[in-house]
């Protein structure tokens, strides 16, 4: 049995309770396709196209950068958007009044080609799908959400619990994948090169539009890295910290 053998044999559509967006509220929803990225550079690049900051983007969750995902993101006073590369997709989708967070988030549907299947792979799938769809599975944290599993780079929740705060920033803003795209490499890099010039840094950050306050802070505050965390995203902290939970549990 084979799975993910190609682009789209990996399809995942974020599913949003009814009645969240409508024709009028302060904040603008839009719904966003992608591929090969993952949540928070579609993110970035909606933020881009809005002329705001990629904390401003609001979203339920995070979607796996492998295959086609569509979810929903909302900016607050957002303008109506259409936009299209080879990655994002970006379409208007009406207006909500309040940001949108996990709250509004009824799962996820998806669907997966299956690939080479034997005779006793089927004769399984066939046993067992009865009792998934009356149960549900768990939902479990494990290799394909967290990179830091795959690539080498550690626990940086666990970093930052042992008061390894550098450590743990540095990881975080400057670690490798193989699958890092070239935008992405080359911001990790330029990071990487100048670690511990903060104005490099912040000036770095602010060409590829990505953490300049964070490096504002410790252009300031040169030895605050637990400081530096503040600025780093809240959904990003989070999911370390729901990855080391997971490990641990």
């Amino acid at each position: 049995m084979r799975i993910k053998q190609h682009l789209f044999d990996f399809r995942v559509r974020e599913l949003i309770v009814d009645g969240y967006a409508g024709p009028k509220g302060a904040w603008r929803v839009y719904r966003v396709t992608k591929k090969k990225c993952t949540s928070l550079e579609a993110a970035d690049v909606l933020a881009k196209a809005l002329g705001v900051s990629p904390a401003e983007v609001t979203m339920a969750g995070l979607k796996d950068r492998q295959g086609v995902t569509v979810q929903h993101m909302a900016v607050r006073h957002g303008k109506p958007l259409e936009r299209r590369d080879e990655r994002v997709w970006i379409a208007d989708a009406g207006a909500a009044d309040r940001p949108l967070t996990a709250a509004e988030s009824r799962g996820n549907a998806f669907e997966i080609v299956v690939r080479a299947m034997t005779r006793e792979d089927l004769a399984r799938l066939r046993a067992n799908v009865p009792f998934v769809r009356a149960h549900g599975v768990v939902n479990y944290f494990d290799e394909q959400r967290f990179g830091n599993v795959r690539h080498g780079q550690g626990w940086i929740a666990r970093d930052l619990m042992r008061g390894k705060h550098e450590r743990a920033l540095k990881v975080l803003l400057t670690a490798v994948s193989p699958h890092e795209n070239p935008r992405e490499l080359a911001f990790k890099s330029a990071l990487e090169s100048s670690w511990g010039d903060w104005v490099a840094c912040r000036d770095a950050a602010g060409r590829f539009g990505r953490h300049h306050s964070l490096f504002e802070h410790l252009k300031k505050h040169p030895d605050d890295f637990a400081g530096a965390f503040y600025h780093v995203p809240s959904r990003l902290r989070l999911i370390h910290l729901f990855a080391w939970q997971s490990h641990v549990w």
